[in-house]
């Protein structure tokens, strides 16, 4: 069986363990209309060594079948995105507060008074009442 090889780009890492997941783009034309279709197809790749981040250009080659829909593994970068670097070296830059997982975002009280205290002291009114009370 010959190998396959594709060039895309990482669209989603991290999100599976040695998993990305990468687009490639082709141009196509139309045989009765003739005009061009530009198409994306992802592919699930097995990234062994979990070194590429979202806008890396890599090569994929065509492997063995590691799952259902991931038979593609990462042959080299072809080019790493500068920005990734800067995002694990800054992480306040890295996501807003409606992106953060459930877990780390910030709950805001839904009335008019609450939510001027909170904007105001950064911390719920109601929690601080409930810990003057018990001292």
């Amino acid at each position: 069986m010959g190998s396959k090889y594709f060039e895309g780009v990482v669209l989603k890492a991290r999100h599976m363990s040695k998993t990305i997941m990468v687009g490639v783009w082709r141009v196509k034309e139309n045989p009765r209309v003739h005009k061009l279709q530009h198409l994306m197809k992802k592919y699930m790749t097995h990234d062994p060594d979990e070194i590429c981040d979202v806008g890396d250009r890599v090569m994929l080659a065509q492997s063995r079948r590691f799952s259902k829909r991931k038979n593609w593994i990462v042959d080299h970068i072809i080019h790493k995105n500068p920005a990734a670097q800067f995002l694990r070296d800054n992480p306040q830059y890295l996501a807003t507060q409606d992106k953060l997982p459930r877990s780390q975002q910030v709950k805001l009280p839904t009335t008019g008074a609450q939510a001027k205290t909170v904007a105001a002291t950064g911390t719920d009114a109601s929690a601080a009442n409930s810990s003057s009370r018990s001292a």
